[in-house]
């Protein structure tokens, strides 16, 4: 598959404003009240996305092989992160 993406300076400058502009006071207080939820990880991030997942008490699914591009980019991993989603919601 192929993953697409802009490596433009405005894109990166972008990024880290966003990523430093996120006011992230309360979030997992906020995430664990809420409904149903769980960590679906690629295999690049796979132990920062299992502690959040334990942090969170949410189950924690990895697609296998994949990146954190390539996670949602390559329509073989994005298949298995959908399935695991209407999974989850399924169950709601």
């Amino acid at each position: 598959g192929v993953v697409q993406f802009a490596f433009a300076p405005k894109n990166i400058y972008r990024a880290i404003r966003e990523y430093f502009d996120t006011d992230i006071t309360g979030a997992i207080e906020s995430i664990v009240s809420g409904p149903s939820r769980i960590v679906i990880a690629s295999a690049e991030n796979a132990d920062q996305q299992r502690a959040l997942a334990e942090k969170l008490s949410a189950p924690y699914e990895l697609v296998e092989d994949s990146s954190h591009r390539s996670i949602i980019g390559y329509q073989s991993h994005s298949k298995n992160v959908a399935a695991i989603v209407r999974e989850v919601v399924s169950g709601i």
